[in-house]
């Protein structure tokens, strides 16, 4: 059987969200696993980097910017939502008379 342990070739720094990770790991089976697992969904975002810790780092701003982004878009969403429901109000409080007018 062979083993998927995570060799660390470079020294870590403590500040990195890499080693915040890897801090974060207590039981000795999760801390086997899930560096790799890591590393494959980091890859699958096609995060640049030749190390693991470069591309968590990359990860890191991209959340970052990411947040910025998820807050724009929630900004808009609570400015449209007001407007279509002040639009759906008015519509509401004049269909009586827009039918009203319609019959005559």
């Amino acid at each position: 059987m062979q083993s998927h342990e995570h060799n660390i070739t470079e020294p870590i720094m403590i500040d990195s969200p890499y080693f915040r990770f890897i801090y974060a790991l207590r039981a000795p089976e999760t801390r086997r696993q899930y560096p790799k697992r890591l590393e494959v969904f980091l890859d699958y975002l096609k995060l640049l980097g030749s190390s693991i810790e470069e591309k968590a780092n990359q990860f890191y701003e991209f959340k970052d910017e990411l947040n910025y982004i998820i807050d724009q878009s929630r900004k808009e969403l609570l400015i449209f939502s007001s407007l279509s429901s002040l639009n759906q109000l008015f519509i509401n409080r004049h269909k009586p008379i827009w039918k009203a007018t319609a019959y005559q």
